[in-house]
């Protein structure tokens, strides 16, 4: 196996259970649950890079614009370097640091650190009224209007993870239409289907609570047929030209005008 056979594998090795942080992504008040998913913790992401390319044989960059971080993460490979770029959002100024650190962690999902947990199921966990004594995981306190309680971290996640009294899986995905508008939203990008500036974008107000839902079922609709144009590009569908022609149209066109383009989606699907 070559050098960089042997990093690559060693880059998408799953990481210890501790090295893991847990955030909310949706919440069901009618069940009292909320949906959390994983990341790793920035110090667990620098360890590991030091551990494959020593301290001075990687380094990040990163540049503050209006609505995001970005971060470019450097690799040294013999005497080359190798640089991937993601971004995070950037709400207000207070979130600053987290952006920092969640730009860093989205370009080490470029070279493989992490990307496993893109793949992982949806799991929610239960908001308790009362904080338990006896937790196995860390617990955290949640709020927001008439709903609070307190949530546990779930087990380490697996792609076969079971269903218990407190935590509920969701089967592995394979239709896209069942993931949700952050999954999305990141296996748009990491399909390099749109570009890291929309991903950013997009990311920021996914992530703005003043977000209404007519602008949400908007993205929907329009995470959708990009989708659907990227599978008539990986069938040989279509023109590269057709393909820019139609995303395009995607991306200015009004909600009233995605129904036209899904047909016409459905109709080169066909031939």
């Amino acid at each position: 196996m070559s050098q960089v056979n042997e990093l690559e594998k060693k880059l998408k090795e799953p990481v210890r259970r501790s090295d893991l942080s847990f955030n909310i992504t949706n919440v069901d008040k009618t069940n009292r649950k909320v949906q959390v998913k994983s990341q790793i913790k920035s110090q667990a992401l620098m360890n590991r890079l030091d551990d494959l390319f020593g301290i001075d044989g990687w380094k990040d960059r990163y540049a503050v614009l209006y609505n995001c971080v970005t971060c470019k993460l450097s690799i040294k490979l013999g005497d080359n370097w190798i640089t991937k770029e993601n971004s995070a959002p950037l709400v207000n100024a207070e979130s600053l640091n987290e952006a920092f650190t969640d730009a860093l962690r989205q370009a080490a999902v470029r070279f493989g650190l992490g990307r496993y947990l893109l793949d992982l199921p949806n799991i929610y966990v239960d908001i308790m009224e009362n904080k338990p004594e006896n937790s196995k995981h860390e617990v955290h306190f949640f709020q927001s209007g008439e709903l609070s309680g307190w949530w546990e971290e779930p087990d380490y996640p697996s792609k076969d993870a079971s269903e218990n009294s407190s935590v509920v899986t969701d089967v592995k995905k394979s239709d896209f239409s069942e993931f949700s508008l952050t999954e999305k939203l990141e296996y748009l990008i990491s399909k390099q289907i749109i570009t890291e500036k929309k991903h950013s974008g997009y990311l920021a107000k996914l992530e703005d609570k003043k977000t209404g839902p007519g602008l949400l079922r908007y993205f929907e609709m329009q995470f959708n047929l990009l989708h659907g144009l990227s599978e008539l590009v990986k069938r040989n569908k279509i023109s590269s030209d057709q393909r820019a022609t139609i995303y395009k149209r995607v991306m200015s066109s009004k909600m009233n005008g995605f129904k036209a383009i899904e047909n016409e989606i459905k109709h080169l699907e066909a031939a």
